[in-house]
């Protein structure tokens, strides 16, 4: 996604989908199903998560033997400032549903539903269709098999693909009714793809999260029903992988259709991880809720815990902007503690503290604190709230408001992201919309390029 130029609003006259509208609507119904059931199979919880990270009722201060410092924080949340009125209009009557997006690299953005995976370079000014021939034609919606996007530059993209029919034990794509997973590879920005398997993982080694330091080296990971992962490492773009050793389980890599890695390596040395939500126990909350950060130095052959970090919290993987600089996102597990934003300068060896603001609506699904705050510099921060959007330059000591046009219904957002203080993307539905079938408003995607006064609705 482009970070430097200011972009010309996205034209919201509606284009067609290859499918019509009853056989979209059921692409997106076998989605929403097919979804339940992977979450249901491989343990994932992501509702307690955000739950967790979301519920906001009480202010919890950090006891004495917390090693962080919060030099600007006070016991009490910040408090926000009323939105400011926005002028001019961008609605749209008719969008195209869009089920997931997310940012791969520092160039390239990408959005999926039931028939395409398209790619944008400039910030969601245009948009190219390159869905690889393992999510097209397929009878599953494109948007439910992929599990991660990575790129480096605008040509080197990766793909990680789940449940790909006809894919045997060894790997090979043949006839038949065998479903397993692996990663497309495109050298030339998503025109030709080539589809490999990672090392015995064809059909047993659960969805995969990556991370590519250059267009050469990278790592994989995979998140298996049960036990721990597996951490692969490649040299030739992906090609040929081998196993670098075993990790803690990392969960999904997907949350309220923003779909974010859960493997971050800043060079071969050194990597991050978090992990999700597994099992299913009473009242379907999660037997081990995740969100646990940990933090190799030798290429992933070891993993330890972050330090520095209150304990009891979970945690987002971090946003980084050097090697040293990044912040995650926390929320204590207990006594539904307030959620804080993290910095840290050093690599992670030290933390600041800073209290978020309380969030009105910041409770109610889809879409949750975790995928609604959105970083583009250590101290440049936005939360979206689907009615008014929060943005801080200074590490939340104050907070701007803006009321987002077209009206977005309140908890309507469910997933933002910004790479820099004016460019970013949205899922919402527009206020008004009914939630209940035959009337359902499938999400959509929105673009901004003023910092989030303006959105358009993006037809493909």
């Amino acid at each position: 996604m482009s970070k430097t130029s200011t972009l010309d609003h996205v034209n919201d006259q509606h284009v067609g989908l290859r499918t019509g509208p009853c056989e979209t609507e059921v692409l997106f119904k076998e989605a929403r199903q097919r979804r339940r059931r992977r979450i249901v199979r491989f343990g994932i919880a992501f509702t307690a998560l955000a739950a967790l990270l979301v519920v906001l009722l009480l202010s919890l201060g950090l006891n004495s033997a917390d090693p962080v410092s919060s030099p600007r924080s006070s016991s009490k949340p910040p408090v926000l400032p009323p939105p400011e009125p926005t002028k001019g209009s961008a609605s749209a009557s008719v969008h195209v549903p869009v089920d997931s997006m997310g940012v791969a690299g520092s160039a390239v953005a990408w959005a999926a539903n039931g028939n395409e995976f398209m790619l944008t370079l400039n910030a969601g000014r245009t948009w190219e269709t390159a869905t690889p021939p393992n999510l097209a034609g397929t009878g599953a919606p494109v948007a439910e098999k992929i599990t991660d996007v990575a790129a480096v530059g605008t040509r080197d993209l990766w793909v990680a693909i789940y449940d790909v029919p006809g894919l045997d034990s060894a790997g090979l794509l043949q006839t038949g009714s065998n479903r397993g997973n692996g990663i497309d590879i495109s050298t030339d920005g998503g025109q030709n793809w080539t589809f490999v398997v990672l090392p015995s993982c064809a059909q047993s080694c659960g969805p995969v999260s990556m991370s590519f330091i250059d267009a050469e080296h990278g790592y994989a990971v995979t998140s298996p029903e049960s036990g721990e992962s597996t951490l692969f490492v490649t040299s030739d773009g992906g090609s040929v992988w081998t196993t670098v050793g075993r990790m803690p389980n990392l969960g999904p890599a997907s949350a309220s259709g923003f779909i974010k890695s859960s493997l971050l390596f800043t060079s071969a040395a050194n990597g991050w991880a978090v992990s999700g939500p597994s099992g299913i126990g009473e009242e379907g909350q999660p037997t081990n809720p995740g969100g646990v950060l940990y933090k190799t130095t030798n290429g992933g052959i070891t993993w330890n815990k972050v330090d520095g970090l209150p304990t009891g919290y979970q945690y987002t993987l971090p946003e980084l902007f050097d090697s040293e600089s990044g912040v995650t996102v926390g929320s204590a597990r207990t006594n539904l503690g307030h959620a804080s934003a993290f910095t840290t300068t050093d690599g992670g060896t030290h933390w600041t503290r800073h209290l978020l603001p309380y969030f009105p609506y910041s409770g109610i699904t889809p879409g949750s604190l975790v995928t609604r705050f959105t970083a583009s510099g250590l101290e440049r921060w936005k939360v979206d709230v689907g009615s008014a959007l929060y943005s801080t330059d200074n590490g939340g000591l104050t907070w701007t408001a803006i009321k987002p046009k077209p009206a977005v219904a309140p908890g309507g957002v469910s997933a933002v992201v910004f790479t820099n203080s004016t460019e970013g993307m949205a899922l919402g539905q527009p206020l008004g919309c009914s939630t209940a079938p035959p009337d359902y408003c499938y999400p959509t995607l929105l673009v901004t390029h003023d910092g989030g006064r303006l959105w358009s609705a993006v037809n493909f």
